[in-house]
């Protein structure tokens, strides 16, 4: 269900719990990355010709704590919030350990640091990946030899406006090649969200609403899983996973005032509370792998179920001084089914190596929305979509250095029904290739990678439906059913000399997709949220990146830029949202002793224009965490702070007709302290890559 805090979705590193905050954070949040390597404390950079291979094992970052805390210190990269990351530039990027894609995030901080061997960032993925990827992150970890049974237990507790607690208990079972593993967590965190909205709709008569808002959310969380792997022999093996999530207890409370203007003149003030309890059923996830060798021939295959069932009532009570006092009820109910397959060979050829193979998507979506006062339309949308995708792809080395050449080809089908019924007007058929090509070479130190890739953003089943959600009396948002993929050109060099990085990145977006707002045609006062398409989104975004190695400091310092070519046509004019957005990034460890050690890590952002939003304030957000390990590494004590600053975030969202910015703050600003304790640690050999990760994406 949708709230008021949706509006607010201009806090730029806040995840909401619903999609309109999420969708605008992302127009402001996309950053670009640098790359970090240490050997013997000292940054060391290996390019590839998919990108930059970061070591890990032997260096200060063995010592960071988790995964999630060595990804913590990739330049430009930053999360968003507990278990969400974005990368300047690019986007949300997705994850694999040892060639598994890691399907819930929680995970990056079950793997400890010592475990890992070295992280390879990709930031313009070739074919073998789905054409909506926009940035991989292979985590590879160090091959732990022994049999019998290990453990890992951590507690974290978080301290910020209220206390949340976070546990996680993870066990596996080896003997011979069989591994038997589960892991249990459960989380439990209460946020709240304030913002102060002005909101100006100019349709012949000039309609301006400020608000004020005040929500909090509550949620408990469990997220368990197991599964068993069996290694063959050395080249061949195969397993199963289950993975099951369940919100036992998820509550939003909603406060909010209103004033209202028409044409400059006192028009009517609201005052409206709210409550929304979710009742979703738990989602459950079964996916199977098999991975091996057959004549000489390598094969990686790869199945996934998942399904999600949502519901959720609410109410709003809305007090108004001039007009009549109303009530609502609001239901909803989803209902989410995916099937995946992935095959992949592969075969050296002609001194290269070849790969090629398939990928194949199912989903189904089943919406319903209702609000029986009639306020709001109610709707019964399902959506079903296939996707099927070919791929193929070579790579061949050079006397300088290699060279990849690759192509996707994805043939995706859209059926779209209102109650029922198809809609062939809204239904789409799309068929588009991919191409990919990178170029790798070094002369001397330097060495460097050129890269060409065509990408998709493909909206989400809810940015696709009809379906009408209520925000305020004068807001509302819904989705756009003709809305098209955006499809995305990519040319990007990159270069390492010593400790010095460097990136550039030219992007040119066919069909970009943004938010937009336009009030409704029956009633001018309310202004309807939704999608767009823009015809061409042109934009560059730099960076350069220096890491020093000064005694017991270890720093990573970066530079970043991002400028768009943008131009709107509103009621005030020609708007040009073409102001750069510059960033600096400082991520430093102190390495007192092999026990001892602390980070400090800032971000500076300045204004500018990201799509059609206008940041419209300088932020800075400051982390700080000292950690301390007993007992040769089993025991570890981490004290954090986040947020040091309590950063606030200003933004604008410009339309045609309407106009709304927003000051945002939330629940950011905390400490926590984690308790970790390990026992004959040894990692499930589980090497499923998972499939159609991106399609389930589109649920959200």
């Amino acid at each position: 269900m949708l709230s008021m805090v949706s509006i607010s979705a201009f806090a730029i590193n806040k995840e909401p719990v619903d999609s309109l905050q999420l969708s605008i954070e992302r127009a402001l949040k996309e950053q670009q990355l640098g790359e970090i390597v240490v050997n013997g404390n000292v940054p060391v950079y290996k390019l590839t010709h998919e990108g930059v291979r970061i070591n890990v094992s032997g260096t200060f970052l063995s010592q960071a704590g988790t995964a999630d805390d060595v990804i913590r210190h990739i330049p430009g990269m930053y999360k968003v919030d507990n278990d969400k990351y974005n990368l300047f530039g690019n986007g949300e990027p997705v994850f694999y350990i040892d060639g598994r894609l890691v399907k819930d995030n929680a995970e990056l901080s079950q793997l400890k640091s010592q475990d890992i061997a070295a992280i390879t960032l990709i930031t313009n993925p070739g074919a073998k990946y789905d054409a909506s990827v926009v940035a991989v992150v292979q985590i590879k970890t160090v091959r732990r030899q022994g049999e019998g049974l290990s453990m890992d237990e951590k507690l974290v507790l978080r301290q910020s406006c209220n206390t949340g607690i976070d546990e996680q208990f993870s066990l596996n079972y080896r003997h011979k090649g069989v591994d038997v593993f589960g892991m249990f967590r459960f989380m439990k965190e209460t946020n709240y969200d304030k913002s102060e909205l002005n909101q100006v709709s100019d349709a012949g008569t000039l309609w301006q609403l400020k608000e004020k808002t005040n929500n909090t959310f509550d949620i408990h969380s469990i997220r368990a899983n197991a599964g068993l792997n069996y290694v063959i022999d050395a080249d061949n093996s195969l397993g199963v996973r289950y993975m099951w999530t369940h919100f036992p207890h998820k509550d939003e409370r909603v406060n909010f005032s209103s004033a209202v203007m028409k044409d400059g003149q006192p028009y009517d003030n609201t005052q409206n509370t709210g409550r929304f309890e979710y009742y979703d059923k738990p989602t459950q996830e079964l996916s199977a792998y098999y991975s091996g060798k057959v004549a000489g021939w390598s094969v990686d295959f790869n199945a996934s179920w998942w399904h999600n069932n949502r519901s959720n009532d609410g109410f709003y009570q809305e007090t108004n001084d001039e007009h009549s006092d109303r009530t609502l009820t609001i239901g909803s109910k989803s209902k989410s089914t995916l099937w995946a397959t992935k095959l992949v060979l592969a075969h050296p050829l002609m001194g290269g190596n070849l790969s090629f193979g398939a990928e194949y998507t199912n989903t189904k979506r089943e919406q319903v929305n209702t609000n029986p006062e009639g306020y709001i339309k109610s709707s019964n949308t399902t959506q079903r979509n296939y996707t099927v995708a070919p791929f193929v792809e070579y790579t061949h080395p050079l006397s300088f250095g290699s060279v990849s050449a690759g192509v996707r080809y994805e043939h995706n089908h859209d059926d779209y029904y209102d109650n029922g019924v198809l809609q062939n007007n809204e239904s789409r058929t799309y068929n588009h290739f991919f191409p990919h090509l990178s170029l790798q070479t070094k002369m001397g130190q330097v060495s460097g990678t050129l890269s060409y890739g065509v990408s998709i953003s493909r909206p989400s089943y809810r940015d696709l439906s009809e379906a009408v959600y209520y925000i305020n009396q004068f807001t509302l948002q819904k989705g756009n059913c003709y809305l098209k993929p955006a499809i995305k050109n990519t040319l990007q060099a990159q270069a390492i000399w010593k400790r010095w990085t460097a990136k550039v990145r030219y992007s040119n977006t066919r069909d970009a997709i943004f938010y937009w707002m336009e009030p409704l045609q029956d009633n001018p006062a309310v202004s309807v949220m939704s999608r767009s398409n823009y015809h061409s989104l042109k934009a560059v975004n730099a960076s350069i990146s220096y890491a020093p190695n000064v005694g017991l400091w270890h720093p990573q310092l970066m530079v970043m830029m991002y400028k768009q070519w943008m131009t709107l046509q509103t009621t005030d004019g020609v708007q040009r949202m073409n102001k750069p957005l510059c960033g600096f990034q400082s991520a430093n460890t102190f390495k007192f002793s092999k026990s001892l050690s602390a980070e400090m890590t800032l971000m500076l952002m300045s204004k500018g224009n990201e799509n059609n939003v206008e940041k419209d304030n300088v932020t800075l957000h400051a982390n700080a965490s000292i950690t301390k390990t007993f007992l040769n590494d089993c025991l570890s004590i981490r004290l954090a702070g986040y947020d040091l600053f309590y950063s606030q975030k200003r933004a604008v969202l410009r339309s045609e007709k309407v106009v709304l910015t927003n000051q945002n703050k939330h629940d950011s600003r905390y400490a926590e302290l984690t308790l970790r304790y390990t026992y004959n640690q040894a990692k499930s050999k589980y090497k499923g890559t998972g499939a159609g990760a991106a399609e389930r994406q589109r649920f959200s």
